[in-house]
């Protein structure tokens, strides 16, 4: 269900887009929300990403995307919860 998720993100919008926070509907997958991404250079992406109630860490290269990590639910509340308070005090 990944690959076939980042397959479809990748042919959708493009690895390689400048995004925060968008919400893809797949016809099989209720939501995908992109909560974080990071460039490691050219090509080469870690994406937190959110489908339904799992939280996956994923590494995205031009050629494949990968697995790198699943949240618990508890791991998600809290990082959810840094990612609302560094915007808070990013916006002002």
């Amino acid at each position: 269900m990944i690959y076939l998720t980042g397959f479809f993100y990748q042919k959708l919008l493009g690895v390689n887009s400048k995004f925060n926070k968008k919400t893809l509907d797949l016809p099989d997958v209720n939501k995908v929300k992109i909560l974080s991404c990071t460039s490691l250079g050219q090509g080469k992406n870690i994406y937190v990403v959110q489908i339904n109630s799992k939280t996956l860490v994923l590494g995205a290269t031009q050629n494949q995307i990968n697995l790198l990590r699943e949240f618990s639910e508890q791991e998600t509340e809290s990082y959810l919860k840094e990612i609302e308070l560094f915007e808070e005090n990013t916006n002002g």
